[in-house]
């Protein structure tokens, strides 16, 4: 095993560990919550590619990808939140303006996630086509970039 398929793991073990060490705030808010909430959604998305990654040597793929496509499709949302909230006082009006969007970004990147999941089980590696370009994966990728800018 190389440096490069140990990557993900540190940088999964160093987002977790730095969401466990902000529990320690002693004055939670929303923003405390959505940062922690995020960068656990990172470090999953870091563990499962990583585990996908040294699992493409041994054929088991798929039972990783998955997993690793679900926590990312949260992330969009979390962050979002955080941005919305950090460092402002007048947060809960940024987060009634921001309603529509924040469910935007939620449900269509968890939708179109468990989609494509569902069309693309199996543990068969013909069934990755789930992660090919077309309609549905444009559109997970399109709102993660939206989303992404607008943060």
């Amino acid at each position: 095993m190389t440096i490069f398929f140990l990557l993900p793991f540190v940088a999964g073990i160093c987002a977790l560990l730095l969401a466990a060490v902000s529990l320690r705030q002693r004055r939670p808010s929303i923003a405390w919550s959505f940062f922690i909430a995020g960068m656990a959604a990172l470090a999953l998305d870091s563990i499962f590619t990583g585990l996908s990654l040294y699992a493409a040597q041994s054929g088991d793929l798929t039972a990783w990808l998955a997993p690793a496509f679900v926590a990312k499709s949260f992330v969009p949302v979390l962050w979002l939140g955080f941005a919305l909230t950090y460092s402002r006082t007048n947060y809960p009006e940024f987060l009634r303006r921001w309603a529509l969007a924040l469910g935007l970004f939620a449900l269509l990147p968890v939708a179109v996630a468990a989609t494509l999941i569902a069309r693309g089980s199996g543990d068969d590696l013909s069934n990755l086509w789930w992660l090919r370009p077309g309609l549905l994966t444009t559109t997970f990728d399109v709102t993660v970039i939206v989303a992404l800018v607008l943060i």
